[in-house]
């Protein structure tokens, strides 16, 4: 059975930064050339849809982590979110991880989050493509 979806989702490459939550920390040991300024994961989000983001990296996360991404260039934003999926598509290593978004407390919500991405995409892309 293949994935079930609520929302549409949209195709994009965007640079970001991923955090685990401060409990989850120790399940991922990534090498300091893998990270950036505070530990942070160098990821990419490559779709994104309301209720969920796609995201690439180099480092396994895994599954039912609770994370936080912040999109480079998307001042403010800061989505929490839980990975539902991961799956390696390369020896490089790649992974692909689908997060859900947590309703945010203080943060933008969801329709907020939604359009400061898509704007994001349409800035790096020029056009918004349905993933």
């Amino acid at each position: 059975m293949g994935v079930v979806r609520n929302t549409e989702r949209f195709a994009c490459d965007l640079a970001a930064r991923l955090r685990l939550a401060p409990g989850e920390a120790a399940q991922v040991a990534p090498a300091p050339t893998r990270t950036g300024p505070g530990g942070a994961l160098r990821v990419r989000v490559v779709n994104y849809a309301r209720g969920g983001l796609g995201l690439r990296t180099d480092v396994f996360v895994p599954r039912g982590a609770r994370i936080e991404v912040e999109v480079d260039g998307v001042e403010g934003l800061r989505l929490e979110g839980r990975v539902q999926r991961v799956a390696m598509v390369s020896r490089a290593p790649a992974y692909e991880v689908g997060v859900s978004l947590r309703a945010p407390g203080a943060g933008a919500g969801p329709d907020a989050a939604f359009a400061l991405l898509r704007d994001a995409a349409r800035d790096a892309h020029g056009e918004e493509r349905a993933a």
